[in-house]
């Protein structure tokens, strides 16, 4: 009975995790489709290429160790969480830094996009070196905080 319990647990939790991606990606779906709608193609394809370079940034924070972070905390080694969120948190710099240089080598005329760059440039540490924490919240089982 007792397994029965902790495998009906398990899967509420995964079934918070999984409805939690099909919600970001209809989310995006709907965002993209309106983007297409409303701007210009030169605006959409600006930000598709901002996009992109924060996705080859994506590297800098060490993708695999959001699963490390998870599975380690789940077994009670807080300190892993601690060191890993140190390498996370330095690659987020490194990519931000590396978006905002591809931004001033930019061409004189694209203003506007290496503004929209130099702004991703700069928020990527935030976005994405501080996305262990919700990996600590995964490992610790708290899966209705993060959706």
């Amino acid at each position: 009975m007792k397994a029965l319990l902790k495998y009906r647990k398990h899967m509420a939790n995964a079934g918070w995790v999984v409805g939690l991606n099909l919600v970001r990606q209809l989310i995006q779906l709907a965002f993209f489709a309106v983007l297409v709608r409303e701007l210009s193609k030169t605006t959409v394809g600006e930000y598709q290429l901002i996009t992109s370079a924060i996705g080859l940034c994506g590297f800098f924070i060490l993708p695999g160790v959001s699963s490390m972070i998870m599975q380690s905390v789940a077994r009670g080694h807080l300190g892993t969480f601690r060191k890993a969120f140190q390498f996370q948190l330095a690659g987020g710099v490194l990519g931000g830094i590396a978006i905002c240089i591809y931004a001033l080598l930019m061409e004189a005329q694209a203003e506007e996009l290496r503004v929209g760059m130099m702004i991703a440039g700069i928020t990527f540490p935030l976005a994405y070196g501080l996305s262990g924490w919700t990996d600590f919240q995964a490992g610790q089982g708290r899966f209705r905080q993060n959706a």
